[in-house]
């Protein structure tokens, strides 16, 4: 009698679950892109440190990161025309060593991947492309085997010595050259997740920097105005980035971290960043700096949001959200009428959260790590709140 029961029962809870009476047991997952940007200023207390010393330290932090449900590591490799990894093109970081040009005697990049695959994150290389440094325009201040110094000394051309720091000219095929051998080199020689360069693109607007370059183009009977021109150079350097890449290894992600003003990406830093969310060939991710307040006067983080949900057409390409945890109650100087709202809650970034999650966009990076290391009292509660909603979608 208990046989036949159980089985008219058994026959009952399948006839019910086909009819929908009974929910089947679910496992929701997320492909959201969960992130978070690793500067070598959130490092600071790796020069000289020993390899076993650098080890723990990588282990306690990627663990951390796993730990909070990101998923996503950008970890800055190279700072300023320097390498925290073994290269054959740029000499060793100050940021590592203490000094460039001088090996910490193991290669930092190569634990930092271990160590973050080993807690299941993927870590993209993050790098700066153009500047060499943004502290002096001495460049005896550079180690002899810097290749900003070699190229100065045989074209000063190719390097832009300004009162902020020496940069590569964009406009230099040598210096283009350069750069993407660079890339070439990370993506050959360590199993990186990705490539990730960020907003610093033209340095400035002085016609100083490329003129020679610009001059020759119009003696070829060339009719682009300079702005349009200064465009084509970075479209060229960026395509050639992603070519690079995805010649050495298709499934490395290509990611841009642009600024959130789209008038400045286009004007100021000449970065063709609607061509870039339109058109093949340029990147996979587009991560705009959206690190505005709600109360932002000038860019309210709802309206830049959904500016830029506007500019990616192409469906291949993922929009993810930079987020700014390091505003946490700070004053934010530039803000205008809203220069207090970080200061005044404590939800700020829960609730972006929620309206990039409406908007559809592919997810979110947080700057930058310190700021969840050692955060301050707001950021405490903002985290807890960001957390509540991070593991309401899993």
């Amino acid at each position: 009698m208990k046989r036949m029961f159980c089985f008219v029962l058994c026959l009952c809870m399948i006839f019910l679950s086909a009819c929908g009476g009974v929910e089947p047991e679910k496992e929701e997952k997320s492909d959201e892109i969960r992130a978070v940007w690793i500067s070598v200023y959130d490092m600071a207390d790796l020069k000289g440190m020993s390899e076993g010393g650098f080890r723990a330290k990588c282990e306690n932090m990627f663990k951390d990161i796993s730990e909070r449900g990101l998923k996503h590591v950008f970890v800055q490799v190279r700072p300023s025309g320097d390498a925290l990894y073994k290269s054959e093109i740029f000499p060793w970081s100050k940021y590592i060593s203490g000094e460039q040009g001088v090996s910490p005697g193991y290669d930092p990049l190569e634990i930092f991947l271990k160590t973050a695959h080993s807690y299941g994150l993927k870590l993209h290389a993050w790098i700066n492309p153009y500047r060499v440094s943004s502290t002096s325009s001495d460049m005896e201040k550079l180690s002899e085997t810097n290749p900003a110094r070699r190229m100065y000394n045989n074209n000063p051309r190719d390097v832009y010595l300004s009162t902020e720091g020496i940069y590569y000219n964009p406009a230099s095929e040598k210096v283009q050259k350069l750069i993407l051998d660079g890339v070439r080199e990370l993506v050959k020689n360590y199993d990186i997740d990705g490539i990730h360069i960020d907003d610093f693109f033209y340095p400035t607007t002085d016609e100083e920097i490329d003129k020679n370059e610009y001059a020759d183009y119009k003696r070829n009977s060339g009719k682009d105005s300079l702005d349009i021109w200064r465009r084509n150079q970075v479209n060229a350097f960026v395509s050639g980035m992603y070519s690079a890449v995805k010649s050495e290894k298709e499934n490395v992600i290509v990611s841009i971290s642009p600024s959130a003003d789209i008038v400045a990406d286009i004007n100021v830093h000449y970065a063709d960043v609607a061509l870039w969310c339109s058109e093949k060939g340029y990147c996979d991710w587009i991560i705009p700096q959206i690190y505005y307040g709600f109360d932002n006067e000038y860019l309210p983080y709802k309206k830049t949001v959904n500016q830029w949900k506007k500019l990616v057409t192409n469906e291949n390409i993922k929009l993810v959200i930079g987020l700014a945890s390091y505003k946490c109650g700070a004053e934010d100087l530039y803000a205008g009428n809203g220069k207090d709202e970080w200061q005044k809650n404590d939800n700020i970034l829960c609730e972006q959260l929620k309206y990039l999650r409406k908007k559809e966009c592919d997810g979110f990076s947080l700057f930058s790590y310190n700021s969840l290391a050692i955060p301050n009292v707001t950021m405490k509660t903002e985290w807890e709140n960001f957390k509540a909603e991070i593991i309401s979608v899993s």
